[in-house]
C-alpha cells in the first residue's frame, strides 16, 4: 500500500546532475508548506565526459543508470520522468522580441505572454541551435508602456522582449539519445545557472541585482540574475591545471560583468570550487561590492556549494510542473468559448 501511495503520490520530482566527479539521482515530495522532503537518492561515479563532452555514451549512460536504480531502490519509486541539468561550453546569449495583438476586450493573460515568447524564440532560430532558456525580461503594452507584469492589464498589443539561451543542437541530441537509454519516460534538459540561481536565492529574495558565480571543475558558468531572470550569461571552460590561470579568469570576469552591467550589488560564489582558498583568498579586497560564498538552501544533506545546482533543479522542476496545468486550463477555458460559439451561430445562423 506504501509503495502504491509513492507511486502515484502528487508532486513527486526526480532530477538528475551529470558533475565532474559523480551522478546525483534525488527524488522528493513537495510538502503543503512548499518545502521538498526526501524520499530517495542515488549516486554513481562519473564516467565518459572530457571536459564538459561526452566522449563515451556507454559510460555516461551506465553511470546515470546507476544512480537512477540506487533513488528508485531506496524510494520505492519507478521513474518515469526526470529533470536534468544541462550546460554547453557555447552556450549563446541572444535578445528577441516577440509580439501578440490582444483578442476581446484586451485584457494580457498568461497564454498572451506565452505566445509571444514563441514568437520571439522562432524569430531568434538557428538550424544549429536549440533553446535552453527562454525568459521575458521586458514588456512593453501598446508601443509604449513599459510594465513589470502585464497579466490583468489591457491594451491592443503586447510586446515582449525574451532572453535566449541556445545550446548546440548536437550537444542536445547527444543528450537526448543518452537519456532515452536509460528507458525514462520524459526527460527534460534544464540549464544548470538556472538551478544554482534557485538553490541558492530563497523565493523571495530574487529580486536584487546579483552576480552569480557556479565554479564547476569542467565549466564555470557566469550570470546576472536580477527579478527572478537571468538577464547576462557567459560559460568558461574552468583550467584545472593552472590555478593562476584560474584565479585570474575568475578576476577577470567579475570584473567584466561589474563594468558593463551596472547596478551589481553582491557578487555570489558557489560550485565544485566555490571554497578553494586559493581563488577567494585572491578575490577578498579587489571586489568593491560584498562577495560570499553561497550553499543550497533548506536540504540538510546537501548543505556545500557544490549542490547547489542539484537542489535548486527541483525548484526548477517544480515551477515548469505549476505553470503546465495553468497554461492548458487558460487554453481550455478558450476552446470551450470558441466552441460554444460556434455552436450558437450554427444553430441560429
Amino acid at each position: 500500500m506504501n509503495l502504491v501511495k509513492k507511486i502515484y503520490a502528487k508532486n513527486v520530482l526526480t532530477v538528475l546532475d551529470y558533475g565532474f566527479d559523480s551522478v546525483i539521482v534525488l527524488i522528493a515530495e513537495k510538502k503543503e508548506d512548499g518545502r521538498f522532503q526526501m524520499i530517495g537518492a542515488g549516486d554513481s561515479a562519473a564516467q565518459g565526459l572530457d571536459k564538459g563532452e561526452v566522449a563515451h555514451l556507454g559510460d555516461v549512460t551506465e553511470s546515470i543508470v546507476q544512480a537512477l536504480k540506487k533513488a528508485e531502490s531506496s524510494s520505492g519509486i519507478k521513474v518515469d520522468k526526470l529533470y536534468y541539468n544541462f550546460d554547453d561550453s557555447q552556450m549563446r546569449s541572444v535578445f528577441s522580441r516577440g509580439s501578440k495583438l490582444l483578442e476581446g476586450e484586451g485584457e494580457v493573460r498568461a497564454s498572451d505572454i506565452e505566445e509571444a515568447r514563441k514568437v520571439a524564440e522562432r524569430l531568434a532560430g538557428n538550424f544549429e541551435k536549440s533553446i535552453i532558456y527562454s525568459k521575458e525580461v521586458q514588456f512593453v503594452i501598446d508601443d509604449h508602456d513599459d510594465v513589470i507584469n502585464p497579466i490583468g492589464v489591457f491594451g491592443k498589443k503586447l510586446d515582449v522582449m525574451v532572453h535566449i539561451l541556445q545550446a548546440r543542437s548536437s550537444q542536445c541530441d547527444v543528450w537526448h539519445r543518452l537519456m532515452r537509454r536509460t528507458q525514462v519516460s520524459r526527460c527534460t534538459p534544464v540549464l544548470s545557472a538556472w538551478s544554482t540561481a534557485y538553490g541558492i536565492l530563497p523565493k523571495n529574495d530574487r529580486i536584487k541585482k546579483r552576480l552569480i558565480l557556479d565554479l564547476g571543475k569542467d565549466l564555470s558558468n557566469v550570470f546576472v540574475f536580477r527579478n527572478d531572470r537571468i538577464t547576462n550569461y557567459k560559460v568558461r571552460p574552468a583550467t584545472l591545471e593552472n590555478m593562476p590561470s584560474l584565479k585570474e579568469q575568475v578576476m577577470t570576469l567579475i570584473k567584466e560583468f561589474l563594468s558593463s552591467d551596472p547596478g551589481i550589488e553582491e557578487v555570489l560564489i558557489t560550485g565544485d570550487r566555490a571554497q578553494d582558498q586559493a581563488i577567494l583568498g585572491h578575490l577578498e579586497g579587489q571586489i568593491p561590492i560584498p562577495l560570499k560564498v553561497m550553499a543550497p538552501l533548506e536540504i540538510s544533506k546537501l548543505h556545500y556549494p557544490r549542490y547547489a545546482s542539484v537542489a535548486g533543479l527541483l525548484s526548477v522542476a517544480d515551477e515548469i510542473e505549476s505553470r503546465m496545468p495553468m497554461l492548458r486550463a487558460e487554453r481550455n477555458i478558450f476552446s470551450n468559448v470558441k466552441q460554444r460559439t460556434l455552436s450558437f451561430i450554427n444553430e441560429y445562423f
